[in-house]
């Protein structure tokens, strides 16, 4: 019924859902990077020409972005769960689910719940170590972000907002004039998390592009009470800066960090 060996980081590996969180990923790489792989193995399923991972999508990314070349996996056959159990993995869009008794499953609990139901005590204790995961991982700080992404050539002006902490000077001002959302939006420049969207695909502001700055809505005039789900981008080189969220196109917010800069509001 399965196989636990090593996954070539190399392959075609699709992903249960698209949106990443990018401070999530810039912590795992920190330790994959000293350590190398030390977290569980992953779930995933062999569908022939690919692989979906039911877990450890950031641990996938982070573990490319690490440099390592294969991580420990528990790899199941498609065509045994099908025959087996009816289990198969169904895609909408790029998010690719388990389809079984006529449903998606769409969480953690979900597929736990299905595995322990055909008596698969490997793969439903992998879901239930999945869930029972708690706590937060601790943002990075920008200098860690910076790390994480060493590979980009960032322009002389956003090097030095960063370099002279010139971030911290607009930490946590609001901007309240977007298509995307007309009342405020806190900027967190040392919180970053990173929505994925195929408008950046297309060549919308080009491949490259840097994740800028998280959102916060206000809560009890708390600018970190609540993640709104858009993040900011920058263009590293003509520092461009756009706002990103999960559909829809990527709204320009200024043609260079001096002009959003000039319209965030304290």
């Amino acid at each position: 019924m399965d196989t636990t060996e090593e996954l070539e980081l190399s392959g075609d590996i699709k992903r249960r859902h698209n949106v990443m969180d990018e401070h999530k990923i810039v912590a795992l790489y920190a330790s994959m990077s000293n350590e190398g792989w030390t977290g569980r193995r992953l779930l995933v399923v062999d569908c022939g020409d690919h692989h979906v991972a039911i877990t450890g999508v950031h641990r996938i990314e982070a573990a490319r972005r690490a440099g390592l070349q294969t991580v420990p996996a528990l790899i199941l056959d498609e065509e045994e769960l099908r025959g087996a159990f009816g289990i198969f993995v169904e895609n909408e869009g790029d998010d690719y689910y388990l389809h079984f008794q006529g449903e998606l499953m769409e969480n953690d609990n979900g597929y736990r719940t299905v595995f322990e139901n055909c008596n698969y005590g490997e793969a439903a204790s992998l879901m239930q170590d999945e869930t029972a995961e708690s706590g937060e991982v601790v943002a990075p700080t920008i200098q860690a972000f910076l790390e994480a992404n060493q590979g980009i050539a960032l322009s002389e002006r956003l090097t030095a907002f960063y370099d002279s902490k010139e971030y911290e000077k607009y930490q946590h001002r609001y901007i309240d004039d977007t298509s995307y959302m007309p009342s405020q939006m806190f900027v967190d420049f040392d919180r970053i998390k990173q929505l994925e969207n195929g408008e950046f695909a297309d060549g919308t502001i080009g491949t490259t592009y840097v994740p800028f700055a998280n959102l916060t809505g206000d809560v009890d005039n708390d600018p970190m009470g609540y993640d709104i789900y858009a993040h900011l981008a920058i263009d590293p080189t003509t520092t461009k800066v756009y706002l990103v969220e999960p559909s829809g196109e990527p709204e320009l917010i200024g043609e260079n960090l001096d002009a959003v800069l000039a319209r965030l509001k304290s």
